[in-house]
């Protein structure tokens, strides 16, 4: 049901209604055992019951049916209106936090604004203090004033909290919350889903609403965030309309979590999804579009309504997807049917006793002649058959009556004709049994059970002839196999009847059905016979019943009827049809017996030893034997015939392998002789390698000497090192003390040429003093000597500041003095230390000399012990070389032996590979335990011998 529509339970009350109806119409339940067991006149009177309460029924029906329709539309427009009431409050009061957030964030940048106007003189600390205080303030007055809110806070952009009001919980940093990210980007106001925190103590969900407050250039310098918790948003929402008693309110998240539960005992804890107790919610709530229905859910069947949030901020906060469920016990909201049904069902129930009544007292009347007839049928069904029912008129009663009695007549001769088909059923069984104990059939003889067969036959049915026909190997013809004639009581055969004289005959037999002609003359099948056969004979009926042998037709039992039509019964075609089977089975072991006779000669044959003989097959079970015989004779001659090849093969490896055996042995004892040549040759290389490795020795020793000397060289030559280093050290620090004596050489010119340049300023200061005093002689008013005494005054600045600059330089020409003195003590120094570095530079060069000396010495020695093991070394050569060839002449040897070695083996391996290949053909038959007992049968064996001849060709 979408809207205010109510088809969702239209249409759940039409599908039970049918379900029950095809329930009701199964067949089984017209068969229930209480409808059974009514009497016709208790189901006269539900009748008329039916059909007196049916038209009130329907009638009322359709008016519940209507008025269930208007009043669930009404009910279910209530429950919308309901929930859309509910969400337009909540936006409501989400755009009213909105606006008053927005209030404080305005309010908190003018505080800004206002402390920076009135406390510029102020440092920056002293602002901050201040501006903290009045914010504290005016938040803490903003969370009295507004119950709705647990607390106000305003944070930096980077989520640290500057101030909260009064009494609020400490929240932790803002800045990964989506609203404060929102807020950061857009520039606008946000509110936040539903976010679990703790509040009072313990854990329950808020609404967090987050606002900008800018400067005056609109740039953000804060955020303020409040806290709402839902509980104070579901008493503002829920405490401003009329609940209803028996309705829980459910407010979802744009996730489907529930985040506020209210007028609800058993509810689901907060943050559970929806869907989990409301699963069409899924559906519903995608379309975003107010909707009723009803669901059924573990509190049992509801009447749920939906109602999305329509959000309209003021700013571009973003979309909220919340919404409203309400969700109403059936008996609770559809109460008023409920009364209706009882009233409609007081209705008919009295309508139905009134009907039942009339019923009775005309049913009474109505079924008084069934009731009689009811009992004669009784009688009828315990074997009274003469019972007989007295009729009265011509309507339908009085017709069932005669109907009655006819039957009672029809059963009592079906009852009499059953007696006499059963005795002479009994009768044909004797004879089948009888015929199945003959003679001819047990032990295989067509010819003995077809003559058994036609008289038994002609003896049970009463036919003047019975005769077997027989199928030639053409099958373009029949012959008779056996006629029995129980007016001559004779036996005949051998007559034939051709497919081309007798087409139509010989197509029904091909048909595998009973020919059945009660009158042959007319019959299709048997017409043809009418001139040349029947006519003459005096036959006017005929039964044929064909004969099956190995899966197709191979004969035909024919009875044949003289005198009057005769009618054949189905006993009859029956027993005919057994007597069929039997001569089936006759003719299976007539052929059996012979194809086992030509087995018989066959192994006869074979005994003798003549393995060129065959056995016939066939399609039977012998031909199987056959088949599988003739292979086995195929199998022995291939292996007889194997045998001879392998035993030839056999005899010709022989022969070689003893040859290659002559062969390997002389070439071991001349591999002996070598292998002695090459003992001798081994030692002389050992004496030559134990002088060789004495000389070698005593080199070592002198190169051990030879290492000493040198390190003792290298420690020289480290000591040489080290002292020409500090030699160039210090006559670097040498050189660099004469670069410091040149630079105070020029500075004390330069103070020479300063002093000359003093020299002569001062000499052009004298010379202006001799003028101004000379001007100051001529000069008689006194203002005019103050000027000159001025200008004697910057004389004579002038004049000290030349003895300043004198003096500096005389201090600093003395400061250099000092420094050159200095200079000149070390230059002194160094010179005295480089003496002494050159003294032990002599000393060491002489050591280097001297070791060098030995090292010479040694080396002579280590050349001498060099020339000998070079002598040694060339011995050994000369042995080595002997030894090589000595070895070469066994290796030619041992490749002539594994060349021969390897044509043994593959002899071997042909020989072998015989020996499997007639293995192989050998096991096709299964030979008894003691001749196994004679055979290898251990595979490994071949495989020792396989692994022994590899390792005489590694040797």
């Amino acid at each position: 049901m979408k809207g205010t529509s109510g088809t969702a339970r239209e249409d759940k009350q039409l599908t039970f209604e049918w379900a029950r109806l095809t329930q009701k119409l199964q067949p089984n339940n017209f068969r229930l055992p209480f409808v059974k067991s009514l009497g016709i006149r208790a189901k006269v009177i539900a009748l008329a019951t039916i059909f007196g309460v049916l038209p009130v029924l329907v009638v009322g029906g359709v008016a519940y049916r209507f008025a269930d329709d208007a009043i669930t539309k009404q009910i279910s427009s209530e429950k919308i209106a309901e929930a859309e009431q509910l969400s337009s409050q909540l936006s409501r009061f989400l755009q009213d936090q909105l606006v008053n957030v927005q209030t404080v964030a305005r309010v908190t940048g003018d505080v800004f604004e206002e402390v920076k106007t009135h406390h510029a003189e102020d440092s920056a600390k002293e602002q901050q203090a201040i501006t903290k205080d009045e914010l504290e303030d005016q938040l803490t007055d903003f969370a009295r004033d507004y119950s709705v809110y647990s607390g106000f806070g305003l944070y930096d952009l980077q989520g640290k909290e500057i101030v909260r009001s009064l009494g609020s919980e400490k929240e932790p940093n803002q800045k990964n919350q989506p609203y404060f990210q929102q807020v950061l980007n857009t520039g606008f106001a946000a509110i936040s889903e539903p976010i679990e925190t703790n509040f009072a103590g313990y854990d329950a969900f808020a609404v967090y609403i987050a606002a900008p407050v800018k400067q005056m250039s609109g740039k953000i310098v804060a955020i303020v965030v409040a806290k709402i918790p839902v509980e104070f948003v579901g008493k503002a929402i829920f405490g401003t309309i009329s609940l209803h008693k028996g309705t829980a309110y459910h407010m979802i998240n744009s996730s489907g979590q529930v985040f506020q539960n209210f007028n609800e005992t058993d509810s689901d804890p907060l943050g559970s999804k929806i869907a989990a107790e409301v699963p069409r919610f899924s559906q519903v709530g995608a379309q975003r579009q107010s909707e009723a229905w009803l669901d059924t859910t573990d509190k049992g069947e509801q009447l749920h309504s939906y109602a999305p949030m329509k959000y309209t901020p003021i700013e571009k906060v973003g979309e909220l997807n919340w919404s409203i469920v309400t969700a109403t016990d059936v008996a609770i909201a559809f109460a008023p049917q409920k009364q209706l049904l009882q009233t409609i069902s007081l209705g008919t129930l009295l309508t139905a006793v009134v009907a039942a009544v009339l019923a009775a007292i005309l049913a009474n009347r109505a079924i008084r002649p069934l009731l009689v007839a009811t009992a004669a049928v009784e009688k009828l069904s315990r074997g009274e058959l003469d019972t007989r029912i007295e009729t009265q008129g011509d309507d339908e009663l009085a017709v069932l009556g005669s109907n009655i009695n006819r039957m009672a007549e029809r059963i009592h001769n079906l009852l009499e004709r059953q007696s006499q088909n059963t005795e002479l059923l009994m009768h044909q069984n004797h004879m089948l049994t009888n015929l199945a104990r003959c003679d001819g059939l047990i032990e295989g003889n067509a010819k003995a059970a077809a003559r058994a067969f036609t008289q038994g036959t002609s003896e049970t049915l009463a036919v003047a002839r019975v005769s077997i026909w027989l199928y030639n190997s053409n099958r373009d013809r029949v012959v008779c196999l056996n006629l029995y004639e129980s007016n001559f009581q004779q036996h005949s055969e051998g007559r034939e009847l051709k497919a081309v004289d007798f087409p139509a005959y010989f197509e029904a037999l091909e048909l595998d059905r009973p020919i059945v002609a009660d009158d042959a003359h007319t019959n299709p099948a048997t017409w043809e016979f009418s001139a040349s056969y029947l006519m003459p004979l005096g036959i006017n009926s005929m039964l044929n019943v064909p004969i099956r042998s190995a899966g197709r037709i191979a004969g035909v039992i024919c009875c044949e009827h003289i005198g009057e039509t005769r009618q054949w019964q189905a006993g009859e075609i029956s027993f005919v049809s057994s007597v069929a089977n039997l001569m089936s089975l006759a003719l299976e072991g007539d052929i059996l017996q012979q194809e086992v006779g030509h087995l018989l000669q066959v192994v006869s044959t074979v005994e003798d030893g003549d393995l060129t003989t065959r056995a016939d097959v066939s399609d039977r079970t012998t031909g199987l034997v056959a088949d599988t015989f003739n292979r086995l004779l195929e199998q022995l001659g291939e292996v007889l015939s194997q045998v001879l090849s392998t035993a030839q093969s056999v005899s010709a490896g022989s022969t070689a392998l003893g040859k290659l055996a002559q062969t390997v042995a002389t070439n071991a004892q001349e591999q002996a002789q070598e292998v002695t040549q090459v003992q001798k040759l081994t030692e002389q290389v050992k004496q030559s390698a134990q002088s060789s490795t004495l000389a070698v020795a005593l080199a070592n020793k002198s190169l051990l000497d030879v290492r000493s000397v040198v390190e003792q060289g290298q420690e020289a030559i480290d000591t040489m090192t080290q002292g020409i280093d500090v030699l160039q050290g210090g006559t670097n620090r040498i050189v660099q003390q004469m670069k410091a004596l040149g630079e105070f050489v020029g500075m004390a010119d330069q103070f020479v040429q300063d002093q000359s340049h003093i020299a002569s300023l001062t000499q052009v200061l004298a010379l202006n003093a001799s003028l101004v005093a000379a001007r100051a002689s001529e000069q008689r008013d006194p203002r005019q000597f103050l000027v000159v005494a001025r200008e004697f005054e910057a004389i004579a600045s002038q004049v000290s500041n030349l003895a300043q600059q004198t003096n500096d330089g005389l201090v600093s020409l003395q400061q250099r003095t000092d420094q050159i003195h200095t200079v000149v003590s070390a230059v002194d120094a160094e010179i005295q230390n480089l003496g002494g570095l050159v003294s032990g530079f002599t000393a060491s060069v002489q050591q280097s000399d001297r070791v060098f000396g030995d090292v010479s010495a040694t080396t002579g020695q280590v050349v001498q012990a060099g020339e000998a093991v070079a002598q040694f070394n060339q011995e050994i050569l000369n042995a080595a070389q002997a030894t090589a060839s000595a070895i070469q002449d066994i290796a030619e040897l041992a490749n002539r032996t594994a060349l021969l070695t390897r044509n043994a083996e593959q002899r071997s391996e042909g020989m072998e590979n015989l020996s499997r290949s007639l293995l192989s053909s050998i096991q096709f038959f299964r030979l008894p335990v003691a001749l196994l007992g004679t055979l290898p049968t251990d595979p490994s064996s071949a495989d020792a011998r396989s692994e022994a001849r590899a390792e005489v060709i590694q040797l």
